[in-house]
């Protein structure tokens, strides 16, 4: 009996040192969720979103919303598609099975994917009807305004028809068309960007000749007033609405691309860059500009270039690349990916995109 007793002493033992061993894994796990290193080893391919206590990343068709409770992940992508993406990650480059715009709102988030914009509320998924038009919403170029979203049709339209722009409560699913330009005025909309400070929609158009606006909207899209157009030197995806004056990157195709700052009279060309700006974002009271490589006539090299522009109106070049070897017509272009920027925030998580050496890497920028 005292054998037995030892021997179930020692059997009690080790189960007790297994559920230490198991409690402090567990804890050290817990640890790791919140830490960079989480983020890197997880595989993630892009940041999506990012505010100051919230992160959105995305691997092969899944979202993963890390908030201070922990993460969930979101299966966006059928079953097959995500299996297809595990084994071919090239087709995402292909066939653009990717995320365009993860933004979140008070009950859920509103996402691009593909062509669908899609609401998620209460672990559902419901599909915006647009009848019958089909088209993008270019990256980073909606605004969310009072829990609702604007933004613009981007799309091939080489007939030059109608583009709306449109206003959408995530919370009633109420979908508005707020503003149509009419035939023949412009190709698409790159952007629609919100000015909390001058309570304005900036709505930035290409592509050529009088197609390249940037017009500003009231809050009711009743009075607008263009502020310039008429060549590539206003043809634009990104632009600071909060600044004064109004800092925006070119996206010229046959001449040259510039960061400039324009006061309301004219423009101020403040450096010129290896390419056209698709991306930017405030950071630490400057900006980040993402020069992407697309083979324009107007680009010299096949860099791909994120620049920093500091407060002081300093210029700096922190992450460059060379474009990969597949074709930008079928497997898309040389990039640094930016996320939805939300609010002031320390770091930023960018990811790439057909740069050479590798297919896409998650860097911090602090």
């Amino acid at each position: 009996d005292v054998e037995r007793s030892r021997g179930l002493g020692d059997v009690y033992k080790r189960q007790i040192r297994k559920l230490i061993f198991i409690i402090q894994y567990l804890i050290l796990r817990l640890e790791y969720m919140v830490s960079d290193k989480m983020v890197k080893d997880a595989g993630y391919t892009c940041c999506e979103y990012q505010a100051v206590n919230e992160l959105i990343f995305s691997k092969r068709g899944v979202l993963y919303r890390h908030k201070r409770k922990g993460i969930e992940k979101i299966n966006v992508a059928s079953f097959f598609e995500r299996l297809l993406l595990r084994f071919f990650p090239l087709i995402a480059r292909l066939l653009r099975w990717q995320f365009y715009n993860v933004v979140p709102f008070e009950d859920g988030i509103v996402v691009c994917w593909k062509k669908d914009l899609l609401i998620y509320k209460k672990g559902c998924w419901h599909k915006v009807d647009f009848g019958g038009r089909s088209f993008r919403i270019f990256r980073n170029g909606i605004s969310r305004v009072d829990g609702c979203f604007y933004f613009g049709e981007y799309f091939d339209n080489s007939e030059r028809g109608e583009v709306l722009l449109y206003k959408l409560n995530p919370h009633t699913e109420k979908l508005q068309v707020v503003y149509r330009f009419p035939e023949k005025s412009i190709r698409h909309v790159h952007s629609v960007r919100y000015s909390n400070f001058k309570k304005a929609f900036y709505v930035l158009t290409g592509d050529h000749g009088l197609e390249a606006k940037i017009i500003v909207f009231d809050n009711g899209f009743k009075a607008s007033k263009t502020l310039m157009e008429g060549d590539e030197s206003c043809r634009a995806i990104y632009a600071d609405v909060e600044s004064e004056p109004l800092i925006y990157a070119t996206d010229a195709q046959f001449e040259d691309n510039y960061i400039i700052s324009f006061d309301g009279e004219q423009g101020k060309k403040l450096i010129q860059t290896d390419g056209p700006v698709f991306y930017g974002c405030n950071f630490r009271g400057g900006r980040l500009f993402s020069v992407v490589y697309e083979g324009a006539p107007s680009q010299k090299g096949k860099k791909i270039t994120l620049i920093k522009m500091s407060s002081a109106g300093n210029f700096e070049v922190l992450l460059q690349g060379q474009k990969d070897i597949f074709s930008t017509r079928f497997f898309q272009f040389g990039q640094y990916l930016l996320p939805y920027v939300d609010g002031d925030i320390e770091s930023v998580w960018v990811s790439s995109m057909g740069i050479k050496g590798f297919g896409s890497v998650l860097n911090e920028i602090t």
